[in-house]
């Protein structure tokens, strides 16, 4: 399994970003794109499809439901705060990013969510990635497979149909040819 980021923040810094990307839209997309009112969406959008394209991922549509395919691989979308991440695998797969935050009341999350009730904040974000990972995966995974992680404050959960033994992280910065391996950056929880 590939996971390749994108940091909004080092994107906002090439003012270049949205000239360049935006004109690789195509028309569905380019669409989609103008109806988001908000413009860090526009930008975590504009960044999701331009990792697609630099991931190499071929033929990706929309169904009707909102979930990304391909032609290729399987692939899923997440995104939080500055962080856009894309799991790209031979087999479903699902991704999930949340930044961790001691303050958020988790407790009446939890309960509305109706998850056991978390120790702490990162068991609360291990529940609530893995959860929303299983829902990018597809309800018709019934006992799917999970790998979570943490990087840089955020919690991530990678969820897939079959066991996920390797896992590579690469970067993608603005305009660079090929990604950085990133994968010491990632700590994985137990």
């Amino acid at each position: 399994m590939k996971v390749f980021i994108t940091d909004l923040a080092k994107i906002i810094k090439t003012s270049d970003f949205f000239e360049a990307h935006l004109l690789t839209l195509d028309r569905k997309d380019r669409d989609r794109f103008e109806k988001i009112t908000n413009q860090n969406r526009k930008l975590q959008f504009l960044a999701g499809r331009v990792l697609i394209k630099n991931a190499d991922v071929q033929n990706v549509c929309q169904t009707v439901s909102g979930k990304l395919v391909a032609s290729d691989v399987f692939l899923s979308l997440s995104h939080s705060q500055n962080y856009v991440m894309l799991a790209t695998d031979v087999c479903p797969v699902g991704i999930d990013v949340e930044e961790i935050n001691p303050n958020r009341d988790f407790q009446k999350t939890a309960n509305r969510l109706r998850f056991k009730k978390p120790v702490d904040a990162l068991d609360f974000y291990r529940m609530f990635t893995q959860f929303e990972a299983d829902f990018k995966l597809g309800k018709e995974h019934k006992t799917p497979f999970h790998r979570l992680f943490v990087f840089h404050g955020f919690a991530v959960c990678l969820a897939s149909s079959n066991p996920i033994n390797d896992v590579s992280f690469y970067e993608f910065l603005p305009f660079q040819e090929s990604p950085i391996d990133c994968s010491s950056s990632f700590c994985e929880m137990d």
